[in-house]
């Protein structure tokens, strides 16, 4: 991961929150591509980055907000590290997909407070969806393999035509084995002393 996206430094900065417009133009990518989790994230940066980046995504959803009462930062890392907990196989750019929807007005809704635990009842509204469009991308990946392996090979040919060409060779072999046997005859007979 750190070929991939660097440092820590490097990878807060490339995966940043400003992406999640990006996260839903592309949110095929987002659910196909090559992202890394948030367990892998953790894995190859540790826990506590894996848990800053998170607080990153849910202060981006506090200062967009309109509530009077935000999270505060304890209860953005304690959120944070539930979501690591709950949903460490989404991948960062699912999770950028998420906000995205959710500051879109797609899901649950504050009144007056910035709340955890409507942005958990949220995401798993999000997750809801992720299944779903998962799925159909996933059927759709399915049926455009079986489509390309029924299509007819150009190159392709049928059984009875490679006997053909197979017997067609050997009797090419033949022919010319005969007549390098038959010029080897002609060039002893006409070269005896």
């Amino acid at each position: 991961m750190i070929e991939t996206y660097g440092d820590a430094r490097q990878f807060m900065g490339r995966m940043n929150p400003s992406l999640d417009t990006y996260a839903a133009q592309a949110w095929e990518r987002a659910y196909l591509g090559q992202a890394p989790t948030l367990a892998c994230v953790a894995a190859g940066y540790g826990v506590a980055v894996a848990e800053v980046w998170l607080c990153l995504e849910i202060e981006n959803i506090n200062t967009f907000t309109a509530a009077r009462v935000k999270l505060d930062v304890e209860q953005q890392r304690c959120l944070a590290r539930m979501i690591l907990a709950e949903y460490g196989y989404l991948k960062t750019s699912e999770v950028l997909l998420f906000v995205h929807r959710f500051k879109c007005g797609r899901y649950r809704q504050f009144y007056g407070v910035v709340d955890a635990q409507v942005i958990l009842a949220s995401l798993l509204d999000f997750m809801g969806e992720r299944r779903q469009e998962r799925a159909a991308l996933f059927d759709q990946q399915q049926k455009e393999r079986l489509e390309q392996a029924r299509r007819p090979d150009p190159n392709a040919i049928s059984r009875v035509e490679y006997e053909r060409r197979k017997q067609e060779r050997e009797r090419n072999l033949s022919n010319s084995n005969l007549n390098s046997t038959s010029k080897k005859q002609d060039y002893e007979n006409n070269n005896t002393y």
